[in-house]
């Protein structure tokens, strides 16, 4: 076997040499190492997290460890791992030199005695992976744990960075399945060789961490299964955390934040992966594909029916062919990029253009709602319960006074875009008119207003702080990001978009009855099309059982029948709902405006933004300098609930 290895061809000591002169300008180091290793080391730091390759193949495992700081990724032969250690002896001792005290964490694979015939069966390819593992755990009536060995010295695992690098280890979760931790009290388990004696002379602390568990070894590279992705990336959180702790405790190195432990450069592969989805996602406008163009027309043919026969809604023509696009979008190469956290969100907009684009091929058709309830979930019966609460609290008042039409509220507008022009010229937002558009709304950072819509003048303010201040807003700051996706939207950013502008409206003391009993007889709606009803069933459950006037009740019902049942209108009030409880949770609202993003995203960005590879949103709405604001929002942070601000607007009416 050993004859077969391909050593360097560059000679150890000449390998040593260079490594040693970058590391004493203090400049990166990005080394292909022979037997598929490499060596990165974006920031000099005093720790190194060494991975070992598994002998029977690439593991997804390498993807995850690969997206970090400081990192050593070792070949499988022994024989290039010996070859290799003088290097990373060297590694030690500089860094050890410059920082006082250094930190090698070991992280390999292993697998259980009875499991090994599993890998002896594994393959390169992905699909041939996924079933030998399938196939092997079939038997299984449970999955098994994750089960971790951390070795070290009997000195080291005393300290307090091993002890918590032990606790945080066994509180990870795989599968609903909490982590076995095992400590191991050895003399010489370092990659280095050395005894605890000659490890304390470099003053280096070595603890290497072994992980057993069947998914994980034999999962390939590739693979990005779903029940394995929060586990990975819960133990890079521990590894970091324990590189925080350390450099804070040990060294003059102090980063402001374990989750700034990371990789800050935007390689060219993840630029291309970012223009090329947000290439695709420029293609269509998935709203207005949806949006009827007939809506005027066809309210006035329900009137002249009586309100008993179904509208027939005409839609814009697809500008596009869908398996062309489709086959555009799969062959963009996701998978190449080894950042983890930038990966996962390439991959779920991936997913998420590919949903959209059947869902418009297949509007009109019973297809259509079977896939939005794919896309957007079930309308949740706490949800439901939360909006019946608020019709039967609030009154059924509307709108009083004065409304503008459509020319004078975009002039509005274009005031309040050129105010936020004059803080940033490069917030590149329009106003416009369009006879195609139903209502009021935001397509590609723009400001669209059919030209029937009639705004009264009591829900101006509110609704520019909710279009403009919002929607518009978090567009141009996603745009100038580095990650460009942030302006087009992350999968899944409807919920805490549609819920932020909602709170904009609150904040800015602009969300009256009749808009609360908006949303929630939007909510009411789309539950009446989950649950099968048809468009005179959903108008007559508003107008005659909630007592919505016939043309909001009608507009309602075409929201959510539109394309052959679309439950989008639930995320307004499911978003609001969820935004208060982040912000009673200690959640702050400047992050938010990075761009658009959903609610599962907040931790991701929030590591984006210590790593630097995102910045701070280059604008904040006007309304955050409202004098009431911090009130209303301190208020919030001390537990006011929806049902409280709905009791607070019974005896409330909006005027103009």
């Amino acid at each position: 076997m050993a004859s077969n290895i391909q050593y360097p061809s560059t000679p150890i000591d000449v390998l040593i040499s260079r490594v040693q002169e970058k590391i004493e300008r203090r400049q990166p180091i990005r080394l292909k190492l022979s037997g598929g290793g490499r060596l990165s080391i974006e920031q000099h730091v005093p720790f190194l997290c060494v991975y070992s390759e598994p002998a029977h193949g690439v593991s997804a495992l390498r993807r995850w460890v690969t997206g970090e700081l400081s990192v050593m990724i070792l070949p499988a032969e022994p024989e290039l791992q010996e070859w290799y250690k003088p290097l990373l002896r060297a590694i030690v001792e500089a860094q050890s030199k410059r920082f006082g005290a250094f930190f090698l964490l070991q992280l390999c694979l292993a697998m259980a005695p009875e499991e090994a015939a599993i890998s002896t069966e594994l393959v390169d390819e992905y699909k041939e992976v996924a079933a030998v593992v399938s196939h092997s755990l079939k038997g299984l009536k449970e999955s098994p744990s994750p089960y971790f060995r951390v070795h070290s010295s009997s000195q080291i695992l005393k300290t307090p960075i091993a002890e918590t690098l032990v606790k945080r280890l066994a509180q990870l979760r795989l599968m609903k399945k909490e982590a076995d931790v095992e400590t191991v009290a050895t003399r010489r388990w370092s990659l280095l060789g050395l005894s605890s004696q000659e490890l304390r002379s470099l003053s280096c602390t070595s603890i290497s961490v072994e992980l057993e568990h069947p998914y994980v070894a034999g999962a390939h590279e590739t693979a990005q299964w779903k029940e394995l992705r929060p586990f990975f990336r819960g133990l890079m959180r521990v590894m970091k955390q324990a590189f925080f702790r350390f450099s804070r405790n040990h060294t003059p190195f102090e980063p402001p934040h374990y989750l700034a432990l990371g990789r800050k450069a935007m390689v060219k592969s993840v630029r291309q992966v970012d223009a090329a989805l947000a290439r695709v996602n420029r293609t269509f406008e998935f709203l207005l594909y949806v949006t009827p163009v007939n809506d005027a027309v066809a309210w006035s043919a329900f009137q002249r029916s009586r309100y008993k026969k179904e509208p027939t809604f005409l839609y814009r023509p697809l500008g596009f062919e869908p398996h062309l696009l489709k086959r555009e979008l799969y062959n963009i190469p996701v998978e190449t990029i080894d950042d983890p956290t930038l990966a996962h969100l390439f991959l779920e907009k991936q997913e998420q253009l590919d949903r959209q684009i059947t869902m418009l091929w297949d509007r009109n058709t019973p297809r259509f709602l079977f896939e939005c309830l794919q896309f957007y979930g079930r309308v949740p019966e706490t949800l439901q319960e939360e909006a019946k609460l608020l019709l039967n609290t609030l009154p059924t008042t509307t709108y009083k006074g004065k409304k503008i039409k459509p020319q004078e509220f975009v002039t509005t507008a274009r005031n309040e875009i050129e105010a936020y022009r004059e803080r940033w010229p490069e917030f590149a937002a329009e106003a416009i008119v369009r006879p195609d558009v139903s209502g009021v709304l935001v397509s590609q950072g723009n400001l669209l207003v059919g030209d029937k819509a009639e705004i009264p003048v009591s829900r101006v303010e509110a609704l520019l702080h909710h279009e403009v201040g919002t929607h518009c807003l978090t567009t141009a700051n996603g745009n100038k990001q580095p990650l460009s996706l942030l302006g087009h939207g992350l999968a899944g950013y409807e919920g805490l978009q549609e819920g932020l502008a909602v709170m904009a409206e609150y904040l800015s003391g602009g969300l009256y009855a009749p808009r609360l009993r908006l949303l929630a007889g939007r909510v009411l709606a789309a539950a009446s099309v989950e649950k099968g009803a048809n468009f005179i069933e959903t108008f007559q459950l508003l107008a005659e059982n909630h007592h919505f006037p016939k043309r909001e009740a009608f507009t309602i019902a075409m929201r959510v029948h539109r394309g052959g049942g679309f439950l989008k209108d639930m995320v307004y009030l499911q978003g609001f709902l969820g935004l208060l409880r982040y912000l009673q949770q200690g959640g702050e609202l400047e992050p938010l405006y990075v761009g658009k993003m959903g609610v599962s995203h907040i931790p991701l960005v929030r590591e984006l933004l210590w790593r630097k590879v995102l910045q701070r949103p280059r604008l904040l709405p006007f309304f955050l300098e409202k004098p009431d604001v911090q009130e209303r929002l301190q208020a919030i942070r001390n537990g006011k609930t929806l049902r409280e601000m709905a009791q607070e607007l019974v005896n409330e009416s909006p005027s103009s």
